[in-house]
């Protein structure tokens, strides 16, 4: 929870006009959000995703890439095995700017 807000509190040193924030409705981003909006009234506006709408959401494009693609097939040891292999599934996706840019494409966000 306290992540989160200091992730948006780094985004804003950033982004000094404002922001806005589209989020899902994670128990940490709901809780956050009054937290938020107090902290940063007049810099920050909160839209919300659809309560289930994973086609809508760019970062879930990114885990079921990571899982049918970069880990399909795979059979971890133990799950610091797994950790690693995932780790290294979204290190890999992070650098090709090209499919990161298609996770928006396919749910129709221009970036």
């Amino acid at each position: 929870m306290y992540d989160f807000e200091a992730f948006v509190s780094l985004l804003l040193e950033h982004f000094p006009k404002g922001i806005i924030l589209v989020i899902d409705r994670w128990l940490v981003h709901r809780w956050a959000e009054r937290r938020l909006r107090k902290r940063f009234s007049k810099r920050i506006d909160i839209e919300w995703f659809p309560a289930y709408a994973p086609e809508l959401n760019p970062v879930e494009q990114v885990w079921n890439h990571s899982k049918y693609s970069d880990l399909a097939n795979y059979i971890p040891d133990d799950v610091f095995a797994l950790e690693k292999a995932v780790c290294e599934s979204i290190k890999h996706i992070r650098s090709q700017k090209s499919l990161l840019h298609s996770f928006f494409k396919k749910a129709s966000l221009k970036i």
